[in-house]
């Protein structure tokens, strides 16, 4: 099939159009600052260099070029995040990612959120599905994702759910984080012991999950990562805890106020996460 007739110049004159487009669209220095609240090419910008998504930059440049309706573009721009999110939570496969955001889309022509859905919907299997909401939550639970995947399900949600007025600092650049097991993996010297074997597995498993996790602005030292939950919480001398690393964080700081830590607590924060994210990036 012959694009644009092979008209050299024509093909020049889109090539130059889809650069300029990339130039004035595209930042990988998103990920160094605060990342706004509002839906939109911003945020985008975070889950393709944040989180090294880059096969998403083909749909969203055709997007951009073809969309020039505000609201249109925006409501796409949300129902795509919504999907490359949940996914994400729900451990998805993404191998066929490189298909559908260059050929399977583009060539469909899709150009609205309703457009997108219906496309879905019209799929007879479900490589490319959009989670449900019983999926996310099973996610938030139950699944294992790489530390990157962790830290950036939690830091897109903070930088929506939180109240920016009532922050005295604000949220940074994504790049500024790492992640932190509440309970550390290495729990037996300070945790209390479990005599059952079945129950040391599930904690083994359970402290892998989304609800032990959080995002924190520096790596606790060593000692403090492994020590007992108030130690963790408060540091010990020179060596700050959660409460200076993450303390301002909607996503954790209720929960640092707990006197205790465990398996229960996990579940709760996991399905706080869920509540918070199915609102956040919903269908």
């Amino acid at each position: 099939k012959e694009y644009l007739n092979n008209d050299k110049n024509a093909i020049l004159a889109e090539l130059k159009e889809y650069a300029l487009i990339f130039q004035e669209s595209f930042d990988y220095d998103i990920i160094e600052n605060e990342l706004t609240d509002e839906y939109g090419v911003e945020r985008i910008n975070a889950i393709i260099f944040g989180l090294e998504t880059s096969t998403l930059i083909p749909y969203v440049l055709y997007v951009l070029k073809n969309v020039t309706d505000q609201q249109t573009k925006r409501e796409l721009f949300e129902f795509l995040e919504s999907f490359i999110m949940r996914r994400m939570v729900v451990h998805a496969n993404t191998k066929n990612y490189n298909q559908l955001f260059t050929d399977r889309l583009i060539s469909h022509q899709i150009l609205s959120k309703q457009e997108f859905t219906d496309f879905l919907e019209t799929q007879s299997d479900r490589i490319n599905f959009f989670p449900t909401d019983d999926e996310l939550k099973n996610g938030f639970h139950s699944e294992i994702l790489v530390n990157k995947q962790s830290a950036g399900i939690l830091y897109l949600l903070e930088s929506k759910i939180r109240n920016r007025s009532l922050q005295s600092t604000q949220v940074l650049g994504i790049s500024k984080y790492s992640l932190e097991h509440l309970m550390p993996k290495k729990w037996e010297n300070h945790w209390g012991k479990l005599s059952n074997q079945e129950d040391r597995i599930k904690r083994n498993r359970k402290l892998l999950t989304l609800g032990n996790l959080t995002i924190i602005t520096q790596s606790l030292n060593a000692t403090i990562r492994d020590s007992s939950w108030a130690t963790k919480k408060k540091g010990k001398g020179d060596k700050k805890g959660l409460l200076q690393y993450s303390g301002g964080l909607e996503t954790i700081s209720k929960y640092l106020q707990l006197p205790e830590w465990n398996e229960q607590t996990i579940e709760e924060r996991a399905n706080d996460l869920y509540e918070q994210a199915k609102t956040v990036w919903k269908k």
